[in-house]
């Protein structure tokens, strides 16, 4: 059953006086798939949803050129990842090793630019960006042994630590490189290194 707030109360059923068990908030796959499995073990559960779609960040445009995918983009893992391992018993993944390689292909044609218009030195980006994943792969190894500090804390803390040989014109450089990786982090995982804690990285 949905109930949906943006939307006329008759397009959807109300709340009935029915006791709930459980609330799922949100009609993104996370709470749809939370309120299948609930509805199968028997639990009474009454799933919200604020738009007026189902899907979250999963979305199809209609056009009149076809269909766009506008997400969701990739898989967080495949290891013990059901939405992977559906998507491999269907045949849905034939060619994603030549995508992932062109992806790779992609991003190294990009190229940064400084807030002065003078663009970054590609080997310097290169080396910076795969060192900074070397240590948020330590991060994920280390996990609830990190001290008390937040995902962003660490990364910036470790960092600063290997930057520290540096001239200061490249640790400048090597901090802008953080910031967006950090941001990208954030799109990635939904929620900003800086608020979380490196146990959530690690489990997510």
């Amino acid at each position: 059953c949905l109930f949906s707030a943006a939307c006329h109360s008759h397009a959807f059923p109300l709340m009935s006086a029915a006791p709930l068990d459980v609330a799922v908030v949100g009609g993104g796959i996370a709470g749809l798939a939370s309120a299948r499995k609930l509805t199968q073990n028997g639990v009474r559960c009454k799933l919200f949803e604020g738009s007026n779609r189902l899907g979250g960040r999963m979305q199809t445009l209609y056009t009149e050129s076809g269909k766009i995918e506008l997400g969701a983009q990739w898989f967080h893992g495949t290891e013990n990842n059901p939405v992977h391992d559906f998507a491999l018993e269907k045949g849905l993944l034939e060619g994603a090793e030549e995508g992932v390689k062109l992806q790779r292909e992609t991003w190294m044609r990009f190229r940064s630019v400084k807030e002065g218009g003078e663009e970054f030195d590609g080997t310097f980006l290169f080396n910076t960006a795969q060192q900074i994943e070397q240590i948020w792969e330590e991060l994920e190894e280390q996990g609830a042994s990190v001290p008390d500090e937040s995902a962003g804390a660490y990364m910036r803390r470790r960092v600063a630590e290997w930057s520290e040989a540096l001239g200061e014109e490249e640790r400048g450089e090597v901090l802008l490189v953080l910031e967006r990786k950090l941001r990208m982090r954030a799109s990635i995982e939904g929620g900003h290194p800086d608020v979380m804690s490196p146990l959530q990285a690690v489990q997510y």
